[in-house]
């Protein structure tokens, strides 16, 4: 149980009116758990309702933020992927997205060899 229930419950053993027999205690103890519940519940809810009202964005900016969000530029790989998809997609008109992921995987290696492909002279051989 967590505490706020039990802070809820001693208040309300604290109100009980000290001339009940032991069977009206139990009857309002019964009874005491059950509304304590419930009000919890419902308070639960009602953040949970504020909360999503609180957090809608609104033109791509978040409601009472409290941090910026930084977006990652994208990589180069990323980059390179976005423009050469629509050219295999132009050359190649019929090939499903995983025959042209292949193809972009291909291009990317070849790519990458090119880009590394210089070696200065005199530290590698």
């Amino acid at each position: 149980m967590s505490t706020e229930y039990a802070v809820r419950f001693q208040e309300m053993i604290a109100k009980m009116p000290e001339t009940f027999t032991m069977k009206e205690v139990d009857e309002y103890c019964k009874n005491a758990k059950k509304d304590i519940k419930a009000k919890i519940n419902e308070e639960n809810k009602d953040k949970k309702a504020h909360r999503k009202k609180c957090d809608k964005k609104v033109d791509g900016v978040e409601p009472n933020a409290t941090h910026v969000k930084v977006v990652k530029p994208p990589s180069k790989r990323k980059i390179f992927y976005d423009e050469m998809r629509s050219k295999i997609q132009a050359q190649f008109p019929g090939l499903n997205p995983e025959k042209t992921n292949e193809k972009l995987a291909e291009l990317w290696k070849i790519h990458l060899d090119e880009l590394f492909a210089f070696k200065p002279m005199g530290i590698c051989k």
